[in-house]
Parts: C-alpha cells; sequence; structure tokens
C-alpha cells in the first residue's frame, strides 16, 4: 500500500539542504515526489511504500529539529514518474 505526505520543515535552510540532504535520503529510501524552498522553510511532497515514506520521515527528523517538521497525509494527484525532484 501505498503513503503519501505533504512535510513542511519551517525555518532558514539553504539551497545545498535540498541536494545534500533531502535527496539524499529520497535516493536512498526509494520515495517518489518533489522538494521546493521557499521564503518560509522546504515544502515536500513524498509518495512511496508505507516503509519507505516512513523511512525518509525518520531520516529527516535526525537533521532537523521535530518541532520544525509537520505531516499532512494527502492524495496523490499527479504522476511523480517514480523519481524525486528539486524543484528550482
Amino acid at each position: 500500500m501505498n503513503k503519501c505526505l505533504k512535510i513542511m520543515l519551517s525555518g532558514d535552510y539553504k539551497s545545498t539542504f535540498l541536494s545534500d540532504v533531502i535527496q539524499k535520503y529520497a535516493k536512498k529510501t526509494g520515495v517518489e515526489g518533489t522538494a521546493r524552498l521557499s521564503a518560509d522553510g522546504i515544502h515536500i511532497l513524498v509518495c512511496g511504500s508505507k516503509d519507505h515514506v516512513d523511512n525518509f520521515v525518520d531520516a529527516l527528523t535526525k537533521e532537523v529539529m521535530e518541532e520544525n517538521l509537520s505531516l499532512e497525509p494527502f492524495a496523490k494527484d499527479r504522476d511523480f514518474r517514480g523519481v524525486f525532484r528539486i524543484i528550482g
């Protein structure tokens, strides 16, 4: 069964955090989706098997303070084509 989450990392992050941390964990855990940097933090859409998504979230919690992390389930409304992309 697949699981999809909207993840918001609030705070001030550098764009290198997207490629060095988020992209690395996405590849390592085998999830698909997108991540983009905005003025209020990082917005992530992630989908995959429940175990893969849970492993991705667990990895993120090791990198950010838990109070800066919010999770919300969402219904997948687009095809990520099996990859994880950083949106500029």
